[in-house]
């Protein structure tokens, strides 16, 4: 049963390194002088801290498993064993050293290596010899491990404080992942931990396994000609400001810019700049300063309850407020009828209101609002001077009222205004209407 565990635990190992903490990942790219990238992954666990860990776990069940065994459960899952510097380590590759024609970003972007969306993200270069990026050794799952939550579909219970959880935490402290950056220039300013070679070509950023925290990281190169300010693929809710670099040829919609910029209307942007040495970049952003459209219903507008509106925004919408209190959560997107890149569209029916007056608000996550008032009038107009399926022997006259005004008036299908007098012998069908489509339908004859 002992081996059992252990070679399970292994197994997660390789993924989570939950078990031996010695494990080391290094990820290392080359940014070449015309900006292709080269990248090479390789993950390492130290043969020795590997027996200690797997020992010491199978001694606490009252059981040992021998060096060879370990060994033989490390090769089937994929590892060899290596020398390094006078050390034995289980390495596997997770990528092999490749090329790509495309930008350290791109790179970062294709493989979803790094978070895209941070405050300081926002740093584009042109001459490809500068990034900042946001650094996660993506171990969420350490929590839910530790807490006794599922991992991968099962339940371990390494509850805080029992003897598992400290074994495993103390190893985890000793596994790292380095991701190392080597530049064709000189690097000039890098963000704190990060370790420069002896050349300031390289630069390595080491994390520990234990730490789920994102880390903002940067490395700026000498003569790097880059903006800040802005971030391609973004929609941001205030006017967006950056400064073209000296040297820099930029055209924004199609017209020439430079110097300060400013995009403060609400519209799709496209930022295209080039370098002296033909270096291009281009770079797409939204400003929305607009609160969501509502459809169905206008201001000061008064409905019978039966409507149904729907919200939409192109940065998605956050909150609907009604009558102060938020029902998003109880809105379903509605997909139906939507066409390519068409924005979620979210319906939401008055049938649930009361008579009287009432807001609803809709906000949008990047916190433009629109808010529109109405009124629900569910009460049909009142008809008096006939009464429905009666038949009079004299002429009769015909009022019509209602506390949110007449719409219309028909008898036999043709308008009439309240207080119209009828004579005629004959069948009648009287129907009346008000703003908000309530509508009152009466019968009757007249046979003298």
């Amino acid at each position: 049963m002992v081996k059992k565990i252990v070679k399970m635990m292994l197994g997660m190992l390789l993924t989570v390194a939950l078990l031996s903490g010695c494990m080391r990942v290094e990820e290392s790219f080359t940014v070449r002088q015309d900006g292709n990238v080269s990248f090479y992954a390789e993950v390492l666990y130290e043969k020795q801290k590997v027996l200690e860990a797997v020992r010491e776990f199978s001694e606490e069940a009252g059981e040992s498993i021998s060096e060879q065994k370990i060994t033989e459960w490390m090769e089937q899952e994929g590892y060899k064993l290596v020398t390094r510097e006078g050390k034995e380590y289980f390495t596997a590759l997770a990528f092999e050293e490749s090329e790509y024609s495309s930008s350290l970003g791109k790179f970062y972007e294709e493989n979803n290596m790094f978070s895209p969306e941070t405050e300081k993200d926002d740093y584009i270069s042109l001459t490809e010899t500068s990034f900042e990026a946001a650094l996660t050794t993506a171990f969420q799952d350490m929590d839910d491990f530790w807490d006794g939550d599922d991992v991968f579909g099962k339940n371990y219970r390494m509850q805080d404080g029992s003897e598992e959880y400290e074994m495993i935490q103390k190893y985890m402290k000793n596994s790292e992942l380095v991701l190392s950056v080597t530049f064709a220039a000189p690097i000039v300013k890098v963000s704190e931990g990060a370790v420069l070679s002896a050349d300031k070509k390289t630069v390595s950023f080491p994390a520990s396994m234990s730490d789920t925290a994102v880390k903002e990281i940067y490395a700026y190169c000498e003569n790097d000609i880059a903006l800040s300010g802005v971030k391609s693929g973004m929609i941001y809710g205030k006017t967006v400001s950056y400064t073209i670099p000296e040297g820099v040829k930029a055209t924004l919609n199609g017209s020439a810019v430079e110097g300060a910029v400013s995009s403060e209307k609400t519209g799709t942007y496209e930022l295209c700049l080039k370098a002296a040495d033909g270096a291009q970049k281009s770079v797409y952003y939204k400003v929305d300063k607009e609160g969501p459209v509502i459809k169905g219903i206008q201001n000061n507008g008064i409905y019978n309850g039966k409507k149904i509106i729907t919200m939409s925004d192109t940065s998605g919408i956050d909150r609907v407020l009604v009558d102060g209190k938020n029902v998003f959560g109880e809105l379903a997107a509605d997909f139906q009828g939507m066409e390519f890149l068409e924005y979620l569209k979210y319906p939401y029916s008055f049938t649930g209101l009361k008579e009287g007056k009432h807001t609803i608000q809709a906000i949008d996550k990047l916190g433009n609002a629109t808010s529109v008032s109405f009124q629900i009038d569910k009460t049909a107009p009142k008809v008096t001077g006939v009464k429905n399926n009666k038949t009079y022997k004299s002429a009769v006259t015909v009022h019509v009222t209602d506390k949110n005004g007449i719409k219309s008036i028909t008898l036999n299908g043709k308008k009439i205004k309240s207080g119209k007098q009828i004579s005629k012998n004959g069948s009648y069908r009287l129907v009346a209407k008000d703003a908000a489509g309530n509508k009152t339908i009466v019968r009757f004859r007249i046979k003298e």
